[in-house]
């Protein structure tokens, strides 16, 4: 078992394979040029993935967030080349708080595998979590992928929870307690549809999220 290896994937043909750190990539270099007929082409640096961090405070810059990631949490890039420090602010999140917002990155492999591994990691004066942010687009009004609301047919906003066309926060089946049905997957039939159309335990979610992941 190649237990360095991050990600393998199928992409115009070829397999395309993520490695956690430098280390890794060289074993699985090693490995693959031992097997004849196999051709080696690197990627080259240009691959990013994308994570969020939650409710930080709205008054921070991109400029001001990438400094605080790069001086208050030096700890995390000691072992990393300085090449493949890449962050840039792709967009933000209204959070509860009208003075925080939910900021996502787009960073190197490399930076997304320290910060989501980190646990804590510091921005100004708060201690908040890196996590990893699907690309992965789910229309919020037909509960749809691939598009957004705007791009959406639908004329009315279906709930979350029951798929009826209603507001969420409106849902009677919500408000009396009664456990939420998938519309998407009670719409293909499956029995194991007692979830939010949302949910990351949706079995329809994560195989549009993996198809998000390998375009």
């Amino acid at each position: 078992m190649w237990y360095y290896l991050t990600q393998m994937k199928i992409r115009d043909g070829k397999i395309v394979i993520s490695c956690g750190d430098r280390p890794g990539l060289e074993k699985t270099q090693s490995r693959l040029k031992s097997q004849a007929g196999l051709k080696l082409e690197p990627r080259g640096e240009t691959e990013t993935r994308e994570l969020i961090v939650r409710n930080v405070f709205g008054y921070n810059t991109e400029a001001d967030i990438i400094e605080s990631l790069k001086c208050q949490n030096q700890k995390l890039w000691r072992d990393l080349d300085p090449a493949h420090f890449r962050v840039k602010e792709v967009y933000r999140r209204k959070a509860r708080n009208p003075h925080q917002v939910h900021v996502v990155l787009q960073v190197s492999p490399q930076v997304w595998r320290k910060l989501t591994e980190a646990g804590t990691i510091y921005i100004d004066i708060q201690g908040l979590t890196a996590e990893d942010q699907s690309p992965l687009v789910q229309c919020t009004r037909c509960l749809g992928y691939g598009h957004g609301r705007r791009n959406c047919k639908e004329t009315v906003d279906l709930c979350s929870h029951c798929g009826g066309g209603h507001d969420r926060t409106k849902c009677p089946s919500r408000v009396n307690g009664r456990p939420p049905v998938c519309r998407n997957c009670d719409r293909a039939g499956f029995q194991e549809a007692g979830h939010n159309a949302f949910s990351g335990d949706c079995p329809i979610r994560r195989k549009w999220d993996g198809i998000a992941r390998s375009s």
